[in-house]
């Protein structure tokens, strides 16, 4: 197995840092500060780097990851898992 895919399959865990890149399988928002509401962000064709900060697993492995960018909670929703589109940096 190429050492670049081993990366991105490391099992993630609260602490990473992760990169996400722009995907059909994964919603992302962001809590509006003045509605209290989440919005969705756009990446603009731009990775997403953070730390993760909180993991809500499902049956199948995690449904939803929060993580801290540019001083921002984002929530990080999957459709069907994590996947290729999210890589464990450290």
């Amino acid at each position: 197995m190429p050492k670049n895919r081993k990366t991105k399959i490391r099992k993630i865990k609260e602490g990473n840092l992760i990169k996400v890149e722009a995907c059909s399988d994964i919603r992302i928002r962001m809590q509006d500060p003045d509605l209290g509401h989440l919005d969705d962000v756009c990446l603009d064709g731009e990775p997403l780097v953070g730390v993760v900060t909180k993991l809500w697993p499902a049956g199948y492995g995690i449904r939803e990851i929060e993580i801290m960018s540019s001083g921002n909670f984002i929530l990080l929703t999957t459709n069907n898992g994590v996947n290729d589109s999210i890589e464990v940096l450290s």
